[in-house]
């Protein structure tokens, strides 16, 4: 699989994703040091395109990069410290459920899934495993792609 076949195979579950989970954004992001560079997109608008990159302190991401774990928030607004957070501040989004993408035993990046608005219910256990099979479906294809 080509770099462009996997963002091409990722935009479909990403819009699979966006729909089921009812989000604005769907993105699967590649981390290298401290850039975080869209690898795919899926979007209401163009706020974001592939290829744009970003310091990875600056992304709701850095949390499940570090800790290499599933993160969901639904009001980001009520979360101590994240109204002064540096992509809150511009975008505002609210609702944020995002997984690991694992490649040779380490976080390679993330699929993740934001909103505008805030959700009224938390992400379901449900929802959350959907996104993490999610990753873990690109970490297998991560497998048969020449990432040189």
């Amino acid at each position: 699989m080509s770099g462009a076949e996997l963002r091409h195979w990722c935009e479909g579950l990403l819009q699979e994703g966006r729909d089921r989970l009812a989000t604005d954004i769907g993105i699967v992001s590649c981390v290298v040091g401290s850039g975080y560079t869209i690898v795919a997109v899926k979007a209401k608008n163009k706020v974001f395109c592939a290829g744009d990159t970003f310091a990875l302190q600056e992304t709701y991401c850095r949390e499940v990069v570090r800790t290499g774990q599933s993160v969901a928030l639904t009001d980001v607004e009520d979360v101590p410290g994240l109204q002064r957070h540096p992509l809150y501040m511009p975008m505002m989004l609210e609702a944020y459920v995002a997984a690991p993408i694992f490649h040779q035993g380490k976080v390679w990046g993330t699929v993740n899934y934001t909103s505008m608005r805030v959700r009224t219910e938390n992400f379901s256990d449900e929802e959350v495993a959907y996104v993490e099979r999610q990753g873990q479906a690109i970490s297998e294809a991560l497998k048969s792609v020449d990432l040189e």
